[in-house]
């Protein structure tokens, strides 16, 4: 009691609590991973860029693809992987051809290819 009245007597107007804003932050292992696998990916054969980077490009896409139109990922990769379908649902001709149709044999080609999908996700809206 005599506590209840002691700390009602020195409160008197409640703080706002503030949020912090954290932006995303890469961890230095993600960071150390996405650079050896491009690295990989510069002396790879088009085998490796196609299975595992295209891989999880086409996943990245698709993920974001389900999050602005509101369709469930799995269907989302579907329609993706359908020549007909896919580049109606990203209504970018260029973007499908780039994760869906065969990569470019030169190794530099093959980067320059990796930089052109990552902007055009980044980019991309419904």
């Amino acid at each position: 009691m005599i506590l209840a009245v002691d700390l009602s007597d020195r409160a008197t107007v409640p703080s706002e609590t503030i949020a912090e804003e954290n932006p995303r932050i890469l961890r230095a292992r993600d960071v150390q991973s996405l650079t050896r696998q491009v690295g990989v990916a510069a002396k790879a054969s088009p085998a490796y860029f196609e299975n595992i980077l295209r891989g999880r490009l086409r996943d990245l896409l698709a993920e974001k693809v389900s999050l602005e139109i509101g369709i469930e990922k799995d269907e989302v990769k579907r329609a993706l992987a359908d020549d007909k379908r896919g580049p109606r649902l990203l209504e970018d001709p260029r973007t499908y051809a780039l994760l869906y149709y065969t990569p470019p044999p030169r190794a530099d080609q093959r980067l320059q290819m990796l930089r052109e999908i990552i902007d055009r996700i980044e980019g991309w809206k419904a």
